[in-house]
This record gives C-alpha cells, structure tokens and sequence, in this order.
C-alpha cells in the first residue's frame, strides 16, 4: 500500500483491475440461454420475438405520431399569432399614419390661424397708433420754441430737438418689447420733463428704483 500511495499510475492500475474483476464476475452470473435445436420451436421463438419487436415499433410509432399531431396543432397555433400580429402591426400602421396626417392638416390650420391672427393684430396695432397720433396731436401738440405760449411758459423747451409726445411713447413701447431685458431708457434732454411728469403721473411709466433718471414703459401685460 505504501508503493501504491506514492505511485500515482500504480493506483490507477489497481482501480481497473478491480473494474474487469467486477465485469467478469457479473458475467460469470448471467444465465447463458442456449437455441434451441428443434427447427420448429425456432421458427416460434422467432416469430415471437418478431411480433414482440413488431408491438414495440407500433407503439413508438404511436408516440411519434402523436408527437407529430402535437407539432402540428403547435405549428398551426403560431401562424395564427403571427397572423394576428400582422394584423394588428397593419392596424396600428394606419392609426400612425392617420395621425401623422391629422398632425399635418393640424399644423397647416394653426399656421394658417396664426397668420390669421398677426394679420389681425397688425391691423389692430396700425389702428390703435392712428388714433394714437391724432389724440396726442390734438390733445398734446409739440412745443415749439417759436410759439408764444411756450416762450412765457417757464417749463417750455429751448430745443426744437424735444420730441414729441407720440414719438416719447414709441420709444418706450419699442424698447419694453424688442429688449425686454433692459427696459429701461435713460432720460436726457429730448424728452421734455412736462411729457415725462405727465405719463408718470397716470402711471404710464416707471421709475427705475435706484436711479431716477432711468424710466420704462409700465408692463400693463403683467398686471392682468
């Protein structure tokens, strides 16, 4: 025991040695059917043994056969599926289609309203400024250094450079919507501190809150 313990192979030897002892031993042990001689009594056992083979087939092939059924019902089941699966890739083809469509239709009206609109809006704009203009021409006519009034008047200018009411106005709805950023317009000597006092007063400008001397058009869109 000691050699085989350190002799790797040796074990290995002795386990197959022990393996073909156990093989032979269970041969050994099996009853040997002999033939038999008589022709007769071989041509029985032999056609028993065939019709016993005959049976076995029979019933493999049943199994086949069912198993074939089996695939078949399952082969069937599955073109149905995918049938209904390309039915209903089809469908929902078409409701992408129908909505690309509807979303198409439904981008040309809102383009077609919204021109619709700025044409309105526009005209709306063109209509408010004419009145606009003619109400402050009437009401709130340019000073001129040259009219008597203005030249007795201590608050008359002693520029023809001032601007007008209207273009005061313009100058501050132009800058609260083209920079909505920096709203706010520096007052120098071409508004006349008449106009300015006037619109603060009725709250049509604002003041800027460190320095006074910035104003900008009240955002009235804010406040509704």
């Amino acid at each position: 025991m000691a050699g085989s313990e350190g002799n790797p192979m040796m074990s290995i030897s002795e386990v197959k040695i022990k393996a073909l002892k156990g093989q032979l031993a269970t041969e050994n042990e099996r009853e040997h059917v002999l033939l038999p001689t008589d022709p007769e009594t071989l041509r029985a056992l032999l056609r028993e043994e065939l019709e016993s083979s005959i049976q076995q087939l029979e019933q493999t092939l049943e199994v086949i056969q069912g198993q074939r059924r089996e695939l078949e019902e399952e082969v069937k089941w599955e073109q149905q599926v995918l049938h209904q699966q390309k039915q209903m890739q089809a469908t929902l083809q078409n409701k992408v289609t129908t909505a690309r469509n509807m979303s198409k239709a439904s981008k040309t009206s809102l383009e077609a309203d919204l021109t619709t609109t700025k044409t309105r809006m526009e005209k709306e704009i063109m209509r408010i400024m004419k009145e606009l203009k003619y109400f402050s021409k009437k009401h709130f006519p340019h000073p001129d250094a040259t009219d008597s009034d203005a030249i007795q008047s201590p608050n008359s200018p002693t520029d023809s450079n001032v601007l007008p009411l209207l273009d005061v106005l313009e100058n501050f709805m132009n800058q609260s919507v083209e920079k909505e950023d920096t709203p706010y317009i520096e007052i120098d000597d071409t508004y006349w501190p008449p106009y300015i006092e006037l619109l603060l007063r009725c709250g049509v400008l604002q003041r800027h809150e460190q320095n006074s001397n910035l104003l900008r058009l009240t955002p009235f869109h804010l406040k509704f």
